[in-house]
Protein backbone atom coordinates (compact mmCIF):
# COMPACT_ATOMS: atom_id res chain seq x y z
CA UNK A 1 0.00 0.00 0.00
CA UNK A 2 1.37 3.24 -0.86
CA UNK A 3 3.11 4.96 2.50
CA UNK A 4 0.57 7.71 4.01
CA UNK A 5 2.82 10.52 4.28
CA UNK A 6 0.47 12.62 6.67
CA UNK A 7 1.66 13.06 10.25
CA UNK A 8 -1.41 11.31 12.04
CA UNK A 9 -3.32 7.91 12.28
CA UNK A 10 -5.06 5.98 9.04
CA UNK A 11 -7.08 3.27 10.20
CA UNK A 12 -9.11 0.49 8.47
CA UNK A 13 -13.23 0.24 9.28
CA UNK A 14 -13.48 -2.70 8.19
CA UNK A 15 -11.90 -4.35 11.55
CA UNK A 16 -14.67 -2.03 12.82
CA UNK A 17 -17.39 -3.83 10.98
CA UNK A 18 -19.31 -5.88 13.72
CA UNK A 19 -19.46 -2.80 16.18
CA UNK A 20 -20.78 -0.16 13.16
CA UNK A 21 -24.23 -0.48 11.43
CA UNK A 22 -22.62 1.22 8.56
CA UNK A 23 -18.98 0.36 8.74
CA UNK A 24 -17.32 2.50 5.77
CA UNK A 25 -14.80 0.13 3.62
CA UNK A 26 -11.56 2.71 3.33
CA UNK A 27 -9.52 4.60 5.77
CA UNK A 28 -10.48 7.95 7.82
CA UNK A 29 -7.54 9.89 8.59
CA UNK A 30 -7.33 13.35 9.53
CA UNK A 31 -5.19 16.03 7.19
CA UNK A 32 -4.96 19.28 9.29
CA UNK A 33 -3.25 20.98 6.05
CA UNK A 34 -6.40 20.57 4.39
CA UNK A 35 -8.07 23.61 4.05
CA UNK A 36 -9.51 23.69 0.39
CA UNK A 37 -11.38 21.45 -1.62
CA UNK A 38 -8.09 21.15 -3.92
CA UNK A 39 -6.15 20.05 -0.72
CA UNK A 40 -8.28 17.44 -0.13
CA UNK A 41 -8.51 16.18 -2.98
CA UNK A 42 -5.08 16.44 -3.70
CA UNK A 43 -4.16 14.27 -0.89
CA UNK A 44 -6.57 11.97 -1.27
CA UNK A 45 -4.86 10.65 -4.31
CA UNK A 46 -2.11 9.19 -1.75
CA UNK A 47 -4.78 6.32 -1.12
CA UNK A 48 -5.39 5.49 -4.38
CA UNK A 49 -4.43 1.78 -3.89
CA UNK A 50 -7.25 1.20 -1.04
CA UNK A 51 -10.34 2.16 -2.51
CA UNK A 52 -11.93 4.82 -0.85
CA UNK A 53 -11.14 7.66 2.01
CA UNK A 54 -12.88 10.31 4.21
CA UNK A 55 -10.04 13.11 5.25
CA UNK A 56 -11.44 15.40 7.98
CA UNK A 57 -10.08 18.67 9.33
CA UNK A 58 -11.35 19.30 12.94
CA UNK A 59 -10.12 22.97 13.05
CA UNK A 60 -12.38 23.65 10.02
CA UNK A 61 -14.76 21.41 10.35
CA UNK A 62 -14.51 20.25 7.16
CA UNK A 63 -14.93 16.17 5.98
CA UNK A 64 -14.64 15.02 2.66
CA UNK A 65 -14.82 11.28 1.46
CA UNK A 66 -13.53 9.92 -1.90
CA UNK A 67 -13.16 6.75 -4.39
CA UNK A 68 -11.10 6.91 -6.82
CA UNK A 69 -10.56 5.23 -10.48
CA UNK A 70 -8.33 5.93 -13.12
CA UNK A 71 -9.04 8.69 -16.06
CA UNK A 72 -9.35 7.50 -19.88
CA UNK A 73 -6.49 6.43 -21.85
CA UNK A 74 -4.24 5.31 -18.60
CA UNK A 75 -3.40 1.78 -17.77
CA UNK A 76 -3.93 -0.17 -14.48
CA UNK A 77 -1.24 -0.04 -12.84
CA UNK A 78 -0.04 -0.19 -9.29
CA UNK A 79 0.78 2.97 -8.41
CA UNK A 80 -0.46 5.64 -10.90
CA UNK A 81 1.07 8.99 -11.63
CA UNK A 82 -1.24 11.83 -9.85
CA UNK A 83 -2.69 12.74 -12.47
CA UNK A 84 -4.40 9.89 -13.58
CA UNK A 85 -6.32 9.23 -11.07
CA UNK A 86 -9.25 10.49 -10.75
CA UNK A 87 -10.91 11.31 -7.48
CA UNK A 88 -15.03 11.19 -6.81
CA UNK A 89 -16.04 12.73 -3.75
CA UNK A 90 -19.09 10.06 -2.21
CA UNK A 91 -21.40 10.98 0.30
CA UNK A 92 -19.72 10.55 3.86
CA UNK A 93 -20.63 7.22 5.93
CA UNK A 94 -23.57 8.26 8.53
CA UNK A 95 -21.68 7.46 11.35
CA UNK A 96 -18.48 8.87 10.48
CA UNK A 97 -20.08 12.03 9.66
CA UNK A 98 -22.01 12.03 13.11
CA UNK A 99 -18.66 11.04 15.07
CA UNK A 100 -16.87 14.03 13.12
CA UNK A 101 -19.14 16.19 14.06
CA UNK A 102 -19.51 15.82 17.46
CA UNK A 103 -15.38 15.46 18.12
CA UNK A 104 -15.34 18.67 16.04
CA UNK A 105 -17.55 20.35 18.04
CA UNK A 106 -15.68 19.89 20.65
CA UNK A 107 -12.32 20.41 19.82
CA UNK A 108 -13.14 23.70 18.68
CA UNK A 109 -15.16 24.78 21.76
CA UNK A 110 -12.51 23.45 23.87
CA UNK A 111 -9.74 26.16 21.94
CA UNK A 112 -8.80 23.27 19.00
CA UNK A 113 -7.51 20.75 21.32
CA UNK A 114 -8.96 17.05 22.47
CA UNK A 115 -8.83 18.17 26.03
CA UNK A 116 -10.52 20.22 28.53
CA UNK A 117 -9.36 21.77 31.62
CA UNK A 118 -11.97 23.25 34.09
CA UNK A 119 -11.55 24.15 38.01
CA UNK A 120 -14.78 23.89 40.15
CA UNK A 121 -16.02 24.55 43.99
CA UNK A 122 -16.61 22.02 46.18
CA UNK A 123 -19.82 23.36 46.24
CA UNK A 124 -20.75 22.49 42.46
CA UNK A 125 -20.94 18.77 43.83
CA UNK A 126 -23.98 19.47 45.67
CA UNK A 127 -25.28 17.35 48.64
CA UNK A 128 -24.75 14.22 47.41
CA UNK A 129 -21.41 13.39 48.37
CA UNK A 130 -21.00 12.01 51.90
CA UNK A 131 -18.48 13.64 53.89
CA UNK A 132 -18.26 16.42 51.56
CA UNK A 133 -18.60 19.55 53.42
CA UNK A 134 -16.76 23.14 54.07
CA UNK A 135 -14.32 21.48 56.63
CA UNK A 136 -13.36 18.77 53.99
CA UNK A 137 -10.18 19.18 52.31
CA UNK A 138 -7.43 17.73 49.99
CA UNK A 139 -6.22 15.40 52.65
CA UNK A 140 -9.63 13.88 53.28
CA UNK A 141 -9.40 13.40 49.95
CA UNK A 142 -5.98 10.84 49.60
CA UNK A 143 -7.27 9.51 53.19
CA UNK A 144 -10.57 8.24 52.45
CA UNK A 145 -11.75 5.94 49.30
CA UNK A 146 -15.26 6.40 49.57
CA UNK A 147 -15.20 10.18 49.14
CA UNK A 148 -12.59 10.11 46.85
CA UNK A 149 -14.45 7.97 44.46
CA UNK A 150 -17.59 9.41 45.39
CA UNK A 151 -16.76 12.72 44.04
CA UNK A 152 -15.51 11.12 40.66
CA UNK A 153 -18.67 9.97 40.43
CA UNK A 154 -20.94 13.12 41.46
CA UNK A 155 -18.45 15.09 38.96
CA UNK A 156 -20.55 12.98 35.90
CA UNK A 157 -23.40 13.42 37.71
CA UNK A 158 -23.96 16.59 37.67
CA UNK A 159 -22.09 17.34 34.10
CA UNK A 160 -24.79 19.37 33.08
CA UNK A 161 -23.59 22.47 35.17
CA UNK A 162 -20.18 22.59 33.16
CA UNK A 163 -20.64 22.61 29.37
CA UNK A 164 -16.91 20.82 28.66
CA UNK A 165 -17.77 18.06 31.05
CA UNK A 166 -21.04 17.61 29.44
CA UNK A 167 -19.76 18.11 25.89
CA UNK A 168 -16.79 15.64 26.43
CA UNK A 169 -19.14 13.22 28.68
CA UNK A 170 -21.91 12.88 25.93
CA UNK A 171 -19.60 13.93 22.53
CA UNK A 172 -16.41 12.72 22.59
CA UNK A 173 -16.47 9.08 23.95
CA UNK A 174 -13.91 5.92 22.23
CA UNK A 175 -16.08 4.56 19.13
CA UNK A 176 -16.55 8.31 17.69
CA UNK A 177 -12.52 8.84 18.44
CA UNK A 178 -11.84 5.09 17.06
CA UNK A 179 -13.80 5.52 13.79
CA UNK A 180 -11.76 8.90 13.65
CA UNK A 181 -8.42 7.46 14.02
CA UNK A 182 -8.30 9.72 17.31
CA UNK A 183 -8.45 7.37 20.17
CA UNK A 184 -5.83 8.06 22.55
CA UNK A 185 -6.18 11.99 22.45
CA UNK A 186 -9.50 12.78 24.01
CA UNK A 187 -8.63 14.08 28.16
CA UNK A 188 -11.14 15.92 30.50
CA UNK A 189 -9.64 17.39 33.91
CA UNK A 190 -11.39 18.77 36.67
CA UNK A 191 -9.81 20.40 39.16
CA UNK A 192 -11.66 20.55 42.59
CA UNK A 193 -11.26 23.37 44.65
CA UNK A 194 -11.83 22.58 48.89
CA UNK A 195 -12.68 25.92 51.10
CA UNK A 196 -9.12 25.98 52.64
CA UNK A 197 -7.77 26.88 48.83
CA UNK A 198 -6.32 22.82 48.67
CA UNK A 199 -6.80 21.34 45.43
CA UNK A 200 -7.46 17.45 43.86
CA UNK A 201 -7.29 16.63 40.46
CA UNK A 202 -9.75 14.18 38.54
CA UNK A 203 -9.37 12.96 35.18
CA UNK A 204 -11.36 11.35 32.18
CA UNK A 205 -9.44 10.30 29.04
CA UNK A 206 -10.98 7.83 26.15
CA UNK A 207 -8.99 5.21 27.37
CA UNK A 208 -10.76 4.83 30.59
CA UNK A 209 -12.23 1.63 31.56
CA UNK A 210 -15.07 3.19 33.24
CA UNK A 211 -16.94 6.43 31.82
CA UNK A 212 -19.47 6.90 34.44
CA UNK A 213 -16.93 8.86 36.46
CA UNK A 214 -13.71 10.76 36.90
CA UNK A 215 -10.34 8.72 38.82
CA UNK A 216 -8.65 10.89 41.28
CA UNK A 217 -4.89 11.60 39.59
CA UNK A 218 -2.35 9.88 42.28
CA UNK A 219 -0.06 12.63 43.39
CA UNK A 220 -2.28 15.66 42.40
CA UNK A 221 -3.58 16.69 45.76
CA UNK A 222 -2.22 20.44 46.98
CA UNK A 223 -2.45 22.46 50.29
CA UNK A 224 -4.05 25.35 50.43
CA UNK A 225 -0.24 27.06 49.48
CA UNK A 226 -0.21 24.74 46.73
CA UNK A 227 2.25 22.29 48.44
CA UNK A 228 1.80 18.71 47.05
CA UNK A 229 0.25 16.20 49.45
CA UNK A 230 1.75 12.36 49.61
CA UNK A 231 -0.69 10.15 49.15
CA UNK A 232 1.51 6.72 49.98
CA UNK A 233 4.70 6.04 51.16
CA UNK A 234 6.64 6.13 48.13
CA UNK A 235 10.33 7.51 47.98
CA UNK A 236 9.06 9.78 44.64
CA UNK A 237 7.33 11.95 47.46
CA UNK A 238 10.96 13.24 49.43
CA UNK A 239 11.25 16.84 50.02
CA UNK A 240 11.08 19.99 51.94
CA UNK A 241 7.78 20.96 53.19
CA UNK A 242 7.43 24.73 55.27
CA UNK A 243 5.07 25.81 57.74
CA UNK A 244 3.38 29.04 58.39
CA UNK A 245 6.69 30.76 59.90
CA UNK A 246 8.02 29.88 56.28
CA UNK A 247 4.78 31.28 54.92
CA UNK A 248 3.29 27.65 54.19
CA UNK A 249 0.98 25.37 55.55
CA UNK A 250 -0.28 24.16 58.67
CA UNK A 251 2.42 21.35 59.61
CA UNK A 252 0.14 19.57 61.80
CA UNK A 253 -2.32 18.79 60.05
CA UNK A 254 0.84 17.57 57.14
CA UNK A 255 2.26 15.76 60.11
CA UNK A 256 -0.84 13.80 61.08
CA UNK A 257 -1.53 12.95 57.22
CA UNK A 258 2.03 11.21 56.62
CA UNK A 259 1.01 9.22 60.07
CA UNK A 260 -1.74 8.13 58.51
CA UNK A 261 0.07 6.91 55.05
CA UNK A 262 2.60 5.29 57.57
CA UNK A 263 5.37 7.69 57.27
CA UNK A 264 7.26 8.25 60.66
CA UNK A 265 7.51 12.18 61.73
CA UNK A 266 9.30 13.30 65.17
CA UNK A 267 7.14 16.22 65.70
CA UNK A 268 3.92 16.44 68.03
CA UNK A 269 1.29 17.78 65.61
CA UNK A 270 -1.56 16.94 68.34
CA UNK A 271 0.59 19.34 70.55
CA UNK A 272 0.65 22.38 68.35
CA UNK A 273 3.75 22.13 67.39
CA UNK A 274 4.19 23.40 64.22
CA UNK A 275 7.82 23.30 62.49
CA UNK A 276 9.09 25.80 60.30
CA UNK A 277 10.19 23.18 57.91
CA UNK A 278 10.36 19.60 57.52
CA UNK A 279 12.59 17.19 55.68
CA UNK A 280 10.64 14.51 54.22
CA UNK A 281 13.74 11.82 53.18
CA UNK A 282 13.38 8.27 51.81
CA UNK A 283 15.27 5.59 53.94
CA UNK A 284 15.99 1.66 53.03
CA UNK A 285 16.89 -0.70 56.04
CA UNK A 286 16.14 -4.36 56.87
CA UNK A 287 12.73 -4.04 58.80
CA UNK A 288 11.50 -2.18 55.63
CA UNK A 289 11.68 1.10 53.58
CA UNK A 290 10.03 4.31 54.50
CA UNK A 291 10.00 7.83 54.55
CA UNK A 292 10.49 9.56 57.38
CA UNK A 293 9.77 13.34 57.77
CA UNK A 294 11.36 15.44 60.50
CA UNK A 295 11.71 18.68 61.44
CA UNK A 296 14.38 19.91 60.25
CA UNK A 297 14.82 23.19 62.14
CA UNK A 298 15.71 21.25 65.17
Amino acid sequence: MRACFLPCLAIALAACATNVAHAYDGVVDQCASCTTDAAFRQTAKQYYDIGGVTLYNLKTGAIHSYVFGLKRGYADQIEPPPEAVEVMEVATDPNIYSAFANVSGFYQAAGYRLQAAISIPYTDLGPNVPGLNQGTSAYDVTEDYNLRNRIGIEIVNNKDKWNQVRAFVNKVDQTMLMLLGLKDEGVLEVRVIFSDGSTALYRLSTKSTNSTKLEYVPGSATTPKNRGIPDSNQPQYQGKWYGPAAGGDDMGRFGKHMNSIGVPTNWNYNGGSNPREVQCTWKTAQSGNTLICVDSTH
